[in-house]
């Protein structure tokens, strides 16, 4: 008996020893998995305690009108350690990804590259699929570190942030700039890969355009009449097997559509064509470098 209290005396000491400090050793009981609201600085925060894959995770997100979180300093880092202390055990998604890119690594909810903070546990590797960050599990020494991972494994639960709007709708007169009921519009003056046309709308404190009335279209088309081009939009269907809006979440299907003939095809990102009269809808191989296109840009004001 005296052998069997000593070795858990033992291990009980080498347990807490090898614990974040400040941190409950025990996680919390399945049922005591909450999800928690917190704000750092001017951000709101939500930890989602549901575990999903990473595309899952970002429409939870959108479902409560939030993105994934982006950790752009090491300010909100700490924040976001102290503030998940219950859940030492616990790894949560973020919007890091470097998909599209290549090899650099972007948060997908601001558009911005990584850097100059960054707080990998280990050197990204670039490695096949894993191609998204999630902030780990507690470090002996208290601290979370970010870590790659393939977008497929529903085993983490998610952080979403609110940060606020950055828009500035009160300069009169800017070139390429329209609206649409409360909506904002900029027509792009580059062509770029959808994906950057994204991240370049995200850095903007807008969206990649999302078409969702026929009413929304109609005012398009006469917006762009003088453009004879395509144009992305955020309508894809990466990672899953039906065309959403980017930018809010919302299946394409059942809702307001515009596919020209034989549309969509098997590609994964939707264009408005060149058609000034029409607009009508098709999809192209995006997730290439070589693939450039105008795009519009959109935003609506909170209410």
């Amino acid at each position: 008996m005296l052998l069997s209290c000593l070795l858990a005396a033992t291990l009980l000491v080498q347990a807490a020893l090898c614990s974040p400090q400040g941190v409950r050793l025990d996680p919390p009981a399945k049922e005591d998995l909450k999800d928690l609201r917190f704000t750092i600085g001017t951000s709101e925060y939500l930890f989602l305690t549901t575990r999903t894959d990473w595309y899952k995770a970002k429409l939870n997100c959108k479902a409560q009108g939030m993105e994934l979180v982006s950790i752009e300093s090491a300010e909100e880092n700490a924040g976001l350690t102290a503030h998940l202390q219950a859940y030492p055990y616990e790894e949560a998604w973020t919007s890091g990804t470097r998909l599209g890119t290549h090899n650099n690594y972007y948060w997908e909810s601001t558009g911005n590259f990584f850097g100059p903070y960054k707080n990998w546990l280990i050197p990204p590797e670039f490695y096949g699929d894993e191609e998204f960050v999630y902030l780990q599990s507690y470090e002996t020494d208290g601290s979370r570190k970010w870590r790659e991972n393939s977008a497929n494994y529903p085993t983490k639960m998610a952080i979403c942030e609110l940060r606020p709007q950055t828009y500035d709708t009160s300069i009169k007169n800017k070139p390429g700039r329209f609206t649409i009921g409360d909506g904002y519009y900029e027509i792009s003056s580059m062509m770029l890969p959808w994906q950057h046309a994204k991240n370049d709308c995200r850095s903007r404190g807008m969206d990649l355009l999302s078409i969702e009335t026929e009413e929304e279209n109609a005012a398009l088309i006469s917006a762009l009449q003088e453009y004879e081009e395509p144009f992305w939009t955020s309508g894809n269907r990466y990672l899953t097997q039906d065309y959403y809006w980017e930018a809010t979440g919302q299946l394409i299907e059942g809702t307001y559509t515009n596919w020209a003939a034989e549309q969509p095809s098997i590609y994964p990102c939707v264009k408005m064509n060149a058609d000034i009269l029409t607009r009508q809808w098709y999809t192209e191989e995006c997730y290439i470098e070589s693939n450039l296109a105008r795009y519009v840009c959109e935003f609506h004001p909170r209410e």
